[in-house]
């Protein structure tokens, strides 16, 4: 996966939001060129191993990323759209690992 997004974001992300720590944040912390911007809601140990910060998992946390996200200061580029009765369909393209972005499941009204 690094080398894909390395391949995609040659200058690296500007910043690595992490919701699943450990191994798996340790794997592409490199990738930011400022460890400062690792984020993570699920480690904060490796986090701060990185020199990255934790959040906390709040509501208010969540508004403050999404307003990151809507003032254009970080593109969370997603790849594909799913209804929610496409389920299964949203959950093979993660699992194929050809996504090239977020996978987004929208709940139906």
């Amino acid at each position: 996966m690094t080398d894909r997004v390395r391949q995609a974001i040659p200058d690296g992300p500007d910043l690595i939001v992490d919701l699943v720590g450990g191994d798996a944040l340790r794997a592409v912390a490199d990738l930011v060129p400022d460890r400062t911007r690792i984020i993570s809601a699920a480690d904060p140990d490796t986090a701060a191993e990185l020199g990255g910060l934790s959040l906390t998992r709040t509501d208010e946390a969540m508004v403050k990323i999404t307003e990151v996200i809507q003032y254009g200061l970080v593109n969370p580029h997603s790849d594909t759209q799913f209804g929610l009765d496409q389920a299964d369909q949203a959950i093979a393209a993660v699992e194929t690992g050809h996504a090239a972005g977020k996978i987004i499941v929208v709940p139906q009204d």
